[in-house]
């Protein structure tokens, strides 16, 4: 895990903090599907996929 930064700090300076509890049926609690993707900013405004 990477931390980075000060999660209460962000939301205290936030001009908006929505909060909502989602709940999903208990199927889908636990998926192992393994996709994803990562995405690193580029000097220029780009993005590297």
């Amino acid at each position: 895990m990477q931390l980075e930064g000060n999660v209460e700090r962000g939301f205290a300076e936030s001009n908006v903090v929505v909060e909502r509890e989602l709940r999903t049926s208990r199927r889908y609690h636990n998926q192992l599907e393994n996709k994803s993707v990562l995405v690193n900013p580029e000097p220029d405004g780009g993005v590297s996929l």
